[in-house]
Parts: structure tokens; sequence; C-alpha cells
């Protein structure tokens, strides 16, 4: 019935509403003046007669004053503090000319005590009615055909009572109370809807709601972690407002919720700032980056982009990947600097020292590999061959062309090895280490010239393309299984945007030889990765404990070439750089016999060529002494 009545008035003509508005203010003013004269006068309105002339006088100059003002062009729907305001002000401004025009006319006044009353209750009337309209076309939009969700605002400061008043107009959630850590605000209200303390929603009898909304942008992101990982365990969507800086930049508005991505559970802080390193070395550089359309090497572009280079030149062999961030990077604001997708094999040497003849690159960012543990291990002899020798390819052309620098991307795979994938890198890392020793130096026109080659070592990135991230969400959305090797697997985990800004800096610090190692953080467990996953999704993990949950998880049994957990270090100790998440390791094989090392890569490369598996398989046992080749 409320809603029928509800879209009637949605559908009246404007003209007709402001009839209705007119004749309610107009019986407003009317209220007023009589309880106004009732009061001044002792509850004696015989007397009235002689001030008969405040009701036409009141009625014109009220009504002047209304529509001059543009009372009746404010929704009553959004009315607010500064409407109530503009009530008051209207009221004085009435009050005011009645007495200059009674004045005027030489008629009776009434005594000060009603002027008063009577600027007292024409406002306090007039908002009522505004408000009393406003509260219930709020209470019954058109929006109520759809059902409301129940939520939980978490934070009841100025973010969660913003939320919360978006809410009203929207019509989409209905708040059924807040929770808040500062203790002197339990017991307390916001706009009749109560704040309690966080561990209140342990009762179940608190529970019955759709969601937990976080309204806390700018807490620190360890304070969030602890905040996520204690609400997890309630099995109910948490979703947060933008960031802070989001909202103050107008990138976002306060009622824009977003589900909470795992990188919230990383709980790192903002990178310290390095400007004496941030793009130092790539403003005004002509940078390649090889790899460019793989997620290491597309944020590299994106960030390098940004650094002002005079060149990029992007280097990929895949067609549809170089296309995506070649596309990408050129949407990046005042780009007028050169931006070349080329589509190379990197382990083709002559082609690449073409092209780096061509566009006379100076820094190169080595990111082309292949990263998939179990598709190189199926693969052995493509891995290798694409691992192995398009780092010798690039190491090889930029000491030709004495090229400023060269930066290795590696991975903790590559310490002690278990797979094939990580073997190829663990050799590609002692094939740049031999070229960044002291016989690399070369003289050129009279003056002795050395390329820097150095390595940044990290483990897995959210969101790249042989992340579970993606896996597990995938997983979820079909309704399951999420497969999980082992119960005890465990890996380093940071964002993708964190490591390349990691490794831009590092590549800044470097003078040749270097072993990067970028801080990780805390080792997650997989399997609390693939809880925390199903929950934030809103769902349930299905076990014995709880046989109706919604997802199951399975453990599939660790695949060849994997590991319970991975390392960063070999043997030697990471020592402290300039940079707090960023170590450097002295590697034990950087004093590797080149002769002998290239002279085993030779005969890699023939048994490759002729594809002797077995053969590739000794060599790489002879060159990787953490590795072991088991013959199947």
């Amino acid at each position: 019935m409320l809603n029928i009545l509800f879209n009637r008035l949605l559908n009246l003509s404007s003209g007709f509403r402001f009839c209705i508005k007119f004749f309610l203010d107009s019986l407003i003013i009317l209220i007023a003046i009589f309880i106004s004269f009732y009061i001044s006068q002792n509850s004696n309105l015989l007397s009235f007669n002689s001030y008969y002339w405040l009701i036409p006088f009141s009625l014109i100059i009220g009504q002047l004053v209304f529509i001059f003002t543009s009372q009746y062009k404010s929704i009553i729907r959004y009315v607010g503090s500064k409407d109530l305001y503009l009530i008051i002000y209207r009221s004085i401004v009435i009050s005011s000319l009645l007495i200059i025009l009674g004045y005027a006319f030489q008629k009776k006044i009434p005594s000060i005590s009603y002027w008063i009353n009577f600027t007292l209750f024409l406002p306090i009337l007039n908002g009522s009615l505004r408000l009393i309209f406003r509260d219930f076309l709020l209470s019954v939009g058109v929006s109520n055909t759809c059902p409301r969700k129940k939520v939980v605002i978490y934070g009841a400061g100025s973010a969660g009572v913003q939320l919360a008043a978006s809410f009203r107009f929207a019509r989409t959630h209905v708040v059924e109370f807040f929770i808040d850590d500062n203790t002197e605000l339990w017991g307390r209200n916001l706009n009749g809807v109560n704040i309690y303390s966080p561990s209140l929603i342990e009762k179940k009898k608190y529970r019955n709601f759709d969601q937990i909304l976080l309204a806390l942008p700018s807490i620190s992101n360890l304070r969030r972690r602890q905040i996520l990982k204690n609400l997890a365990k309630f099995e109910v969507p948490v979703l947060s407002v933008p960031s802070l800086n989001q909202i103050t930049s107008n990138k976002a508005k306060i009622d824009m919720l977003k589900p909470i991505g795992f990188d919230h559970f990383l709980g790192r802080e903002p990178l310290p700032s390095s400007p004496e390193f941030s793009g130092s070395d790539i403003k005004d550089g002509i940078i390649c980056v090889t790899g460019a359309g793989g997620s290491i090497g597309s944020e590299l572009c994106f960030q390098i982009a940004k650094l002002s280079p005079k060149s990029l030149i992007m280097i990929d062999n895949s067609e549809s990947n170089l296309y995506k961030v070649h596309q990408d990077v050129c949407q990046i604001k005042d780009s007028s600097f050169l931006i070349k997708p080329l589509l190379v094999d990197v382990s083709n040497e002559n082609l690449l020292d073409f092209y780096f003849k061509k566009y006379k690159v100076e820094i190169v960012f080595h990111a082309a590999a292949y990263k998939h543990v179990p598709l190189v291990e199926d693969n052995p002899i493509q891995g290798l061959a694409n691992n192995v020798f398009s780092t010798m390819s690039v190491c090889s052309v930029a000491q030709k062309n004495n090229l400023k620098k060269v930066l290795l991307i590696s991975t903790d795979k590559a310490v002690r090895p278990s797979s094939i994938m990580g073997a190829s890198k663990r050799l590609s890392e002692i094939i740049l280490l031999n070229y960044a020793n002291k016989k690399n130096i070369f003289v050129k026109d009279g003056i002795a010239n050395r390329t820097i080659f150095t390595l940044v070592r990290f483990g897995n990135v959210l969101g790249s393309s042989g992340s579970v991230i993606p896996l597990f969400t995938k997983q979820i959305e079909i309704g399951g299984p999420v497969t999980v090797t082992n119960r005890e697997v465990i890996r380093y985990f940071m964002t993708i945007s964190e490591a390349v800004e990691l490794v831009l800096q590092a590549s800044a610090m470097s003078k040749g030889g270097e072993l990067y190692l970028l801080e990780m953080g805390e080792q997650v467990k997989i399997i609390d990765l693939a809880k925390q996953l199903i929950n934030l999704s809103g769902l349930t993990v299905k076990s014995d404990k709880n046989p109706n949950g919604d997802i199951e998880i399975i453990f599939t049994g660790l695949r060849p070439g994997e590991k319970l957990f991975e390392e960063l270090l070999i043997d030697s100790k990471a020592l402290p750089t300039e940079n707090p998440r960023i170590y450097q390791a002295v590697d034990k094989l950087t004093d590797y016999d080149s002769d002998y090392l290239f002279l085993k890569l030779y005969e890699l490369r023939k048994a490759i060529q002729e594809i002797k598996k077995d053969k590739v398989m000794q060599i790489l046992n002879d060159l990787v002494d953490e590795w072991s080749y088991k013959k199947k």
C-alpha cells in the first residue's frame, strides 16, 4: 500500500507537487500564528480580532520568501541540515518583514513574546514536516522491491557514518549495528544504530547478517591483516571501502565497496620511499624488457613507462601477449617516448643483436622465461632451451654492444632446485654471474667499459599467471573442489607491483655482480590461503566437521619437481642494503670456472638440438650442483 502511494507521489507532475507543498506550508504558517498567539496571550484567543491582519500578511510574505529563496526547489528525499538552517533563516526574515510592514501600515503589533514564539514554531513545524516526508520516502523507496542485505559496519568513524548515510538513500543495505575497537564508543549509537565490541559477533544470536563492511580506510596494512584474520573465522563475506587516497583523490566514493583480496592478508606496509633510487637509471634511458607480455614483464613495462624513459623496447615471442601489453602501455598519459613491441625469440642471438644495435639499447630487464613447474617438467628440452640460452643470448649481446646494465629476474625455485624449471633458472643465474666477473671488462675506443650484470631473486607474486590465486578463484566460482597438493605446502607471496618496484630500486643500486633478494615477509600455508579465499567468497569449507559446507578442499599430492617450501638463499648470508626490503647475497658460484662452464653449455646446446634428453639432463646435473637428475 505504501509503495503504491510512493509511486503515485513520484508520478505527480511538478506543478501538482508544488501546489501540495504550497498548501501545506500555508497551513503551517496559520498553525504557527495561532500557537504563537495562544502562548503569548496566556491561552486567550479572544483578542485575536485586533491582530487579524497577521493572517493575510503572513501568508503573502511567507510564501513570497519561500518562493524567492527556492524553498520549493529542494528535493525532500535529500533534505539535510543545510536545508533546516535555511528554514530558520527564512523564518527570521518573515518575522522581520511582518514587523516592518505592521509599523508601516500602522497595524497593532503583537508583543515581543509572540514574535519569539512565531520565529521558533514556524521553522520547527516546517522542518519537521519535511523530515517526516523525507523519512517516509526513504522507507518505501522503489528499491524496496529487491532484498536488502543485512550488514555490520566495522568502524564507527567518519567513513562508517558516511557509508551508513549512503545506504539510507540507496536502500540497498540495512545496517544491523556498528562494531569498533574504541571502547569509549561501545554502548553508544549513531543515528539510532548501536555500536558494539567486535567480540559481540562471536555470539550466534548476533550473526543474523549477510556481510561485514570494513569502513577503516586509513588503518595500517598490518592492523587490517589482524582484523581480517579475526573476521575470517565467521565465514561471512567481508567487503571494504576504498582507501583514503582513493577517496581524497576522487578516484572512488565511500560506498564503492569491493571484496577483500588476498593481498590484504599479507599485512605489508607500503614500500619505503627511495627517491634516490626510484627511476634514477630509467629516466631518459633506452630500456628493453624481455618477456614483456608476462606477469612480471608487463608490470615492468607499466612502471618503467611512468618513469619517463627515452625509449621502451618490449620483446616477447607471444603475439597476443605482446599486443595486449603494447595497447595497455600506450594508454599511459604523456607517453611521448618511443614504445616499440618486437616479436623476438630471445634465444635468437643474431636477431637480438640486430635490434639492440638498431635501437641502441642501454638497459635490459630479462624477464623472459618458462616459469610453470609442471609444464617445464613435461617439456624439459624446450624449457632449458628457452630459459638457459635466452639468458646466455642476452648476456652475450649485452657485452658485445657495451650495454650499461643487464638485470635477470630469478626465482626462489632456483635455490636447491627440485624441478627442471628451478634448475634452468639456477643455471641462468650462474651464466649471468660469470658475465659479471672482472674478466668482463673490455676496451672500446680506448676506454675501458664494463656492462653491469645483476640479478634479483624473489618468490611467488599474487595474481601472476602461475599463481595459485587465480586457480583457486576459478575453482570456487564453479563450486569446487579446491585442489591443494599437500597440507604442509608453504610459499612466500608478494604483490606484482611491489616486486617490480623493488626490482627497479635494486637495478638503480647495482654496480655489478650482485645477487639481490627481496624481503618476502612471512610464508603462507597454501591450505590456509584456500580456506580464506573460500570464506572471503561468502562460502564455507566442506569437511568432516562441517558436512554441509559449500566447497570441498582435496589434496592431490606434490607434483613432479614441487617442494613443500621454497628458500631464497643457498649457503650465503644475506646482507642489508640501503633499502630495508632488499638484501644482497654473495653467491658461492660467482667464481665458477668460465672455460668449463661455456664448454658444457656448448655440449648442452648440441644435446638439445639432437633431442637427447638423458644427455641434456646429465649435463644439467653437472652444471647445477644442488640439482640431481633422476631418470624416469
